[in-house]
């Protein structure tokens, strides 16, 4: 979703669409956050109802959440410069360095 509001901002050029974007990231990084790092969940801190809290970092015949969310972050980092933003996508992708190496088709949608 908010890779669809960044590229609805480059085809019409109204800057509501940015805006959206970054105030869903917001919610994104204060709900589905995994602080040590810098990952995110499918379900939100604080869900009781699951038995285990899933993030995908593996890309299949789809991106990753990870993979779009990092991508995400990283050219809003860009727009609105927030280097958080930026400093979490390195984060992200360096905590993959190794598997990258070692299964580097497991991600083929790279974030930047």
């Amino acid at each position: 979703m908010i890779q669809a509001l960044i590229e609805l901002q480059e085809i019409t050029g109204d800057r509501r669409w940015l805006l959206e974007a970054r105030e869903l990231t917001e919610h994104v990084i204060a709900n589905f956050s995994e602080v040590e790092t810098g990952f995110f969940y499918y379900t939100k801190t604080g869900q009781t109802d699951v038995i285990i809290r899933k993030k995908e970092v593996y890309d299949g015949a789809v991106p990753s959440g990870n993979a779009v969310m990092a991508y995400s972050l990283y050219q809003l980092s860009v727009l609105f410069d927030k280097p958080e933003w930026r400093e979490r996508t390195l984060q992200m992708l360096s905590a993959l360095g190794l598997a990258v190496c070692r299964h580097p088709s497991s991600f083929g949608s790279g974030p930047v």
